[in-house]
């Protein structure tokens, strides 16, 4: 179930998100388990700007972890948009 969460990780369109959210919470997922996987597995193969990637991954696990979902969905649009990539 980790694969699906970090195959969408990339692309991190609100629908990725909330199939992350749900997979994560409905499997009972651990974050550690996930943590690990994506900085053995998947880091090394992910293109474009490493510490963004890096940062929305920290920002899912933290919504994924977070009594409340909506306050964090609210703190990533925040920082989503202070560390969007320049167009």
């Amino acid at each position: 179930m980790g694969d699906g969460i970090l195959s969408k990780l990339e692309r991190n369109a609100a629908k990725d998100r909330d199939d992350a959210d749900y997979l994560f919470r409905s499997r009972k997922l651990d974050a550690q388990i996930l943590r690990d996987r994506y900085k053995n597995e998947l880091r090394h193969n992910v293109i474009g700007n490493m510490e963004w990637h890096d940062k929305t991954f920290e920002l899912w696990i933290e919504i994924f972890e977070s009594q409340t979902f909506s306050a964090a969905l609210n703190n990533w649009d925040l920082v989503v948009w202070r560390n969007a990539p320049a167009s």
